[in-house]
């Protein structure tokens, strides 16, 4: 099965926090799936989102990690230690402040 995703949308902007994308199976944020299969377990929580432009997995609960991801459009330490943080947003927050300021 070829996973990618292309033709999928944001499915989620919750003004002034974050948004949502990533569901390559449902397109609406219901569904999502994995080279893995449809889940993942969470890898660790070594780093934290303590910045603007975190990029970490969406999860619905412990270790159901799939193609779902957001990105923080504010420092969220609340979330530290319940979803895994992948990386950062080196370009483009410009984007992410137009969509917040829509």
């Amino acid at each position: 099965k070829h996973l990618c995703y292309v033709g999928s949308k944001l499915t989620h902007v919750f003004p002034q926090y974050l948004i949502r994308g990533g569901d390559i199976t449902n397109f609406d944020g219901s569904g999502g799936e994995c080279i893995y299969g449809k889940t993942f377990a969470d890898e660790n929580f070594n780093n934290k989102h303590s910045k603007p432009g975190t990029l970490s997995m969406t999860n619905f609960d412990p270790n159901t990690n799939n193609s779902q991801f957001f990105i923080t459009y504010i420092g969220l330490p609340f979330f530290d230690d319940t979803y895994v943080v992948l990386g950062e947003i080196s370009s483009g927050m410009d984007v992410m402040h137009a969509i917040m300021n829509q």
